[in-house]
């Protein structure tokens, strides 16, 4: 039985600033894509968004990931001025802010797509989005499904 003191969900993760930087600049080094984006989650997974990014940004990497609005305002908050891709759904009455935050939202519905053009339309701004595509790997549960595109 695990002790009460060690919560219910027992997890040990050591992430080392030095190896993270290693392991981007390696990654820039082996591949030819233009452009990387790193994922920066769950508060650099106890090292804190803002120094994980700061790592990744300066060692090769062009743009950055959250799992929620909330991060991705966090790291433009520390002055974080690279692309923000978040990966999550954001809730429609937050897309004022996302857009004041200059966040790319991915988009998991064709009524999603059209609550964002309405947001910017009403904003009189421009927006980036990623599309999440359902290809029928049915790996995640929310996307537009391939049908919309046929």
């Amino acid at each position: 039985m695990i002790p009460e003191v060690h919560g219910i969900r027992p997890v040990w993760v050591e992430v080392d600033l030095d190896n993270l930087a290693h392991n981007m600049r390696e990654t820039r080094r082996v591949t030819d894509a233009p452009l990387i984006m790193a994922a920066v989650k769950a508060d650099g997974y106890g090292h804190g968004a803002p120094n994980v990014a700061k790592v990744f940004l300066d060692n090769g990497a062009d743009r950055l990931a959250t799992a929620n609005i909330d991060e991705a305002i966090q790291l433009r908050r520390h002055g974080f001025e690279a692309p923000i891709l978040v990966l999550g759904y954001i809730p429609e009455y937050l897309y004022p802010k996302m857009l004041a935050s200059d966040v790319t939202p991915t988009i998991y519905s064709v009524e999603q797509a059209e609550a964002l053009s309405s947001a910017v339309a009403e904003a009189g701004v421009e927006a980036k989005f990623h599309v999440k595509l359902d290809t029928g790997m049915r790996l995640h549960r929310q996307s537009i499904g391939s049908h919309f595109f046929s």
